[in-house]
């Protein structure tokens, strides 16, 4: 499936889901910091916010089976300056009821993990994040 610019424009952005088990004790100062590890999954899970409003569904529902989860806000068309697509793959097998899911697309090598950590906005962050 081809990039969904229309879905999800460049104006827009992407919420992932941060499991605890992606954020690590800076040993300085004892805060938690957000690892670039999270954004390496060539096919990376997330819903496409503008679809979520247009529905008139807010953030929390991309958090509705994982309470423990804190979530970010990616721009969609930073994603696509670093050759990334995203394309809206509704309802997957393991979220059978998200018609917002979407997947981002592309090789992340490099500094691109680190590039898009360091781009994200947070919706929901842990209370002691360095």
């Amino acid at each position: 499936m081809p990039d969904d610019v229309t879905r999800v424009p460049n104006n827009s952005g992407v919420l992932r889901r941060i499991v605890p088990m992606l954020l690590r004790a800076d040993p300085q100062t004892g805060r938690r910091r957000l690892m670039s590890g999270a954004f390496k999954d060539p096919e990376m899970s997330v819903d496409g916010e503008a679809m979520m409003a247009a529905a008139a569904v807010d953030w929390k529902f991309s958090l509705r089976h994982w309470p423990d989860a804190f979530l970010v806000r990616i721009n969609a068309g930073f994603l696509r300056t670093k050759a990334q697509t995203i394309e809206s793959k509704p309802n997957p097998p393991d979220q059978k009821d998200n018609p917002y899911h979407c997947e981002v697309i592309g090789k992340k090598s490099g500094n691109t993990p680190r590039a898009i950590r360091d781009s994200i906005q947070w919706v929901k962050q842990p209370p002691d994040l360095a």
